[in-house]
């Protein structure tokens, strides 16, 4: 087997890795995207640890592109792009910090909310359970009648004067706290509780 050959092979070889390197970057990303809004992400990452990292790669993809070497540019691009997505994360650019609700929470207080209920009802003072319920507490007239239209397989309740309405029971807190998040980006204020 020729020396050319052998290069070829394992020019090809490298080349068929961008799809690794693709599906590694999609995995990623997506990951964080889901997770952009919650405080303590953004606090985890580190931005002058991803800076020092960006400004290498950015001068191997110049230097690949130079030498015509297109599989080390795209490379470095899917690695470049990633690191950015964690800079904007960290910077906090989609986090919700409400003033008083505690910082890993991204959770919306709503206006006239009854904070003596939150707290009793806060999935942080049960934090050993088989079950938990997500609940959303509607802040206005408005608000209430999107509920029921959009979401009419929760049900009603009425705890210390406040309406709830809450889900089914959730085995599970992280599939709990998932759902929760699809609420609040309905712009619902919603929270996960232990018992109702």
């Amino acid at each position: 087997m020729s020396i050319e050959l052998i290069k070829t092979i394992v020019y090809y070889l490298a080349a068929f890795t961008l799809i690794f390197a693709a599906s590694e970057f999609y995995l990623k990303a997506t990951k964080l995207w889901e997770h952009k809004h919650a405080n303590d992400v953004a606090e985890s990452i580190s931005i002058s640890g991803e800076l020092v990292s960006v400004g290498p790669m950015i001068i191997w993809a110049i230097n690949y592109f130079f030498i015509n070497y297109w599989i080390g540019v795209v490379d470095e691009i899917f690695l470049i792009a990633l690191s950015l997505l964690r800079i904007l994360v960290a910077v906090k650019l989609w986090v919700i910090i409400p003033e008083n609700q505690n910082s890993s929470q991204p959770e919306i207080l709503p206006e006239n909310s009854n904070q003596e209920l939150i707290e009793e009802k806060t999935i942080k003072n049960t934090p050993y359970s088989d079950s938990y319920y997500v609940i959303i507490i509607p802040q206005n007239e408005k608000q209430e009648q999107a509920i029921v239209s959009l979401l009419p397989e929760l049900s009603q309740s009425l705890i210390k004067e406040t309406k709830l309405y809450h889900s089914h029971i959730f085995n599970s807190k992280e599939d709990a706290y998932l759902v929760s998040k699809s609420y609040r980006e309905l712009n619902f204020y919603s929270i996960v509780t232990a018992n109702l």
